[in-house]
């Protein structure tokens, strides 16, 4: 069996022991706190644990991960009644999409990488571990990391649901891994990137971990989409209009507070600078698999015409819905 990759102090890259409900680094002292073993290196974790984790923490021994997400309230502060709706059967579903999600990556993958190593693979932003179920039978360790806590205490319930113990998991931001460099076979990233703030600095940091020539996949939600409306609230155009009018309209209209920090839609030329700065000149976006976002299979046989066609390609991907970023870690 292949052994649990070590975990690095975020500042020093040292290894961390595990020890007394914590983590702590021999070198530079630093000293993390951790629940059934997830790791956290958010700081003020241990003094100020959210409620949502302290319910979910006292009824983890005797409660199953559908009893568990029951007690896993939205986060969302709207009271919209239809909006909690959507976000009620988008959790319900996320196992299913998670899966339709990895497939679609490892043929993404393949389009930079003909063969992609299966050693240790990282899940960013992994969520209850949806897409990490599949990557856990595919590599011989998967590391998931993410900033809520709550959602990785249920994907702690579902792995030992699984019996999968080839999973490690790690309450983190994508900036700040607890990773060694250089070690990294494949990462993806689903339903991510119109989460991130700082673009560049996780696409650093996922170029940091990753080995050259390994292969990074995630999906994002574009701005300037026209097709459809803003998936997280359901609105038509909000990317179109200016980024410091964006919540204030969405406040308007579903009375949603804090859109703009807890959504950050990338444009198609936005994430591909970024793509290529901090992985490499061969990173692309691609059109997504019609199948895995909810549109008619028709559709895939319409992309794939106008994938070969470059101009035609560009300007519907700078309206598309969605895209998908894949990278490949340059070797320079």
């Amino acid at each position: 069996m292949h052994s649990p990759p070590s975990l690095v102090c975020p500042d020093c890259q040292r290894a961390l022991e595990a020890k007394d409900q914590h983590f702590t680094c021999r070198s530079c002292a630093n000293r993390f706190p951790s629940w059934l073993g997830i790791v956290s290196l958010i700081h003020g974790s241990e003094r100020d644990l959210d409620p949502i984790s302290k319910v979910l923490l006292d009824a983890f021994p005797q409660s199953s991960f559908e009893e568990l997400l029951k007690l896993r309230t939205p986060s969302f502060s709207t009271p919209d009644a239809k909006l909690l709706e959507r976000y009620r059967a988008y959790r319900q579903n996320m196992m299913q999409r998670g899966r339709a999600f990895y497939e679609m990556a490892r043929v993404s993958a393949r389009s930079q990488q003909e063969s992609v190593a299966n050693q240790l693979a990282i899940a960013l932003g992994c969520g209850v571990g949806a897409s990490m179920a599949c990557m856990a039978r595919e590599f011989a360790h998967v590391i998931g990391v993410d900033p809520s806590l709550p959602d990785l205490l249920l994907a702690r319930k579902a792995f030992d649901e699984l019996g999968a113990h080839n999973v490690t998991l790690a309450h983190c931001f994508g900036e700040r891994m607890p990773v060694p460099t250089a070690t990294i076979d494949f990462i993806i990233a689903e339903n991510v990137l119109e989460h991130v703030q700082e673009l560049g600095s996780v696409l650093q940091e996922v170029g940091r971990v990753l080995k050259p020539d390994a292969v990074f996949v995630g999906d994002c939600a574009n701005r300037f989409n026209i097709l459809r409306p803003e998936p997280h609230v359901h609105l038509w155009g909000v990317g179109l209009l200016p980024r410091q009018w964006q919540a204030r309209y969405v406040m308007w209209r579903r009375n949603f507070q804090g859109y703009d920090k807890s959504v950050h839609l990338k444009s198609y030329r936005h994430l591909l600078s970024e793509l290529r700065s901090r992985l490499g000149p061969t990173s692309t976006i691609e059109f997504p698999r019609a199948v895995t976002f909810g549109f008619s299979k028709r559709i895939d046989d319409v992309l794939a015409v106008i994938d070969r066609i470059p101009l035609l390609r560009v300007m519907l991907l700078s309206i598309f819905p969605v895209f998908v970023a894949v990278g490949r870690r340059s070797r320079t």
